[in-house]
């Protein structure tokens, strides 16, 4: 699997800050899965059965958009920030199993759903695939998406309808220019 996600907060190290959290709503933590930022800014997944597993090889940076991955493959993890693969761990199994057929479970995106305090400030272009990545992938990934995310982007379409009417690309200023209803998106 992997998850990618843009995330941006203040302060990670008052609070664990769920991105993804996957429970039962008896909160017995029976099949619990989650995907954080833990109260020592480092990315930590935990699987059903399975103890946390974080990335202490680079915490999260505060108050700038970053982007989150972990991805799964063949019982190993990587997690990556900024598109940089993280593969040193502490504690925890990354081979243990994601319980998806425990009956009951509710998932939850940038918060953590029985409690407050949990949340991530800011979250972005939450994604989710059966597949993993590769290295290559993760930093393609980012490559192409940190552009959404710089200061003053402009990067949505606006109008009254959802089809586009013109497509152009500028070589000079690498800007795509979208008609929409409302004009030009740039």
């Amino acid at each position: 699997y992997t998850i990618i996600a843009w995330i941006k907060d203040s302060d990670w190290s008052s609070t664990n800050n769920y991105i993804i959290d996957r429970g039962k709503l008896d909160q017995s933590g029976v099949g619990r899965f989650y995907f954080m930022v833990n109260s020592s800014s480092y990315l930590t997944v935990k699987h059903a059965s399975g103890n946390e597993v974080y990335a202490t090889a680079k915490a999260v940076p505060t108050n700038e958009w970053v982007c989150a991955l972990v991805t799964r493959s063949n019982g190993s993890l990587t997690f990556a920030i900024n598109g940089e693969a993280i593969n040193h761990f502490s504690n925890g199994d990354a081979a243990a199993s994601f319980d998806a057929g425990e009956v009951g479970q509710v998932t939850s995106v940038g918060s953590y759903p029985w409690a407050t305090n949990y949340e991530v400030e800011n979250i972005a272009l939450v994604r989710f695939s059966i597949t993993a990545v590769t290295k290559e992938q993760i930093k393609k990934i980012y490559e192409d998406e940190k552009v959404l995310f710089q200061e003053n982007a402009k990067a949505t379409l606006y109008g009254t309808s959802d089809t586009l009417t013109a497509l152009a690309y500028d070589n000079d200023t690498k800007l795509l220019h979208a008609g929409t209803s409302a004009g030009r998106s740039v």
